[in-house]
């Protein structure tokens, strides 16, 4: 017999209040405006490539963790590596986080949060987005690439192949279409892409990819 079976009409209120969540009391604007002059650049009101770089060594986060793209996917921020008053004011706001202490504390629940589907792949498209840096071509080059797939979808073995291919075929962008469609691409294909079809309709790029693998493997269609 469970607790709640067992338990009177008088054991009601006890057990609404065990499941109501904690209060969470908000930072404070001015402990987050100390952290951001903490890290801001010396002349202007934004924190700079460097500034950002003090913080994730302060919250003990390497710049190569996919923790550092959540961050700035949570901050809502629309420069590479930098972060404007308002954005990090708002990111801390959203996030609980008042000082350095309170930051780090916070690492796993932001590692925690990407473990969601749904939300690593809003983190994974805001990426390109970010690393676009305001450009108007909606492309990124393939050196931000190779740099960013390792960070995002490095749990696929395959992704060292489809580097090898970008690198050899000497691709110099890739569009947003192609882009989001890595993970599922990955995550769906058999490790020697036997179940790979023309007729999946998968960007040309994977097209190429796909027949560089076979012949580079020597495997027979």
């Amino acid at each position: 017999m469970s607790w709640r079976t067992r338990s009177s009409g008088k054991d009601k209120s006890a057990t609404s209040s065990k499941s109501s969540p904690p209060k969470v009391t908000p930072p404070k604007v001015s402990k987050i405006e100390q952290l951001f002059n903490k890290y801001k650049d010396a002349k202007e009101d934004i924190i700079q490539v460097d500034g950002f770089m003090k913080l994730l060594d302060d919250i003990k986060v390497e710049p190569d963790d996919v923790i550092t793209l959540v961050i700035v996917w949570q901050f809502n921020a629309r420069q590479r590596f930098k972060f404007s008053k308002d954005e990090f004011i708002a990111g801390c706001t959203k996030l609980g986080i008042e000082d350095v202490s309170s930051f780090q504390k916070k690492i796993n629940d932001l590692r925690g949060m990407i473990k969601d589907e749904n939300n690593f792949k809003e983190m994974y498209k805001f990426a390109f987005t970010y690393y676009l840096d305001g450009q108007r071509v909606k492309v990124l080059k393939t050196e931000d690439i190779i740099g960013l797939l390792p960070i995002l979808l490095g749990k696929y073995p395959a992704l060292n192949d489809f580097i090898k291919f970008l690198q050899e075929a000497k691709v110099q962008t890739l569009n947003s279409d192609t882009w989001d469609l890595l993970p599922d691409f990955f995550k769906e294909m058999n490790k020697d892409y036997s179940n790979f079809s023309d007729d999946n309709a998968w960007p040309v790029l994977l097209d190429d990819y796909v027949n560089w693998y076979r012949r580079t493997k020597k495997i027979k269609q």
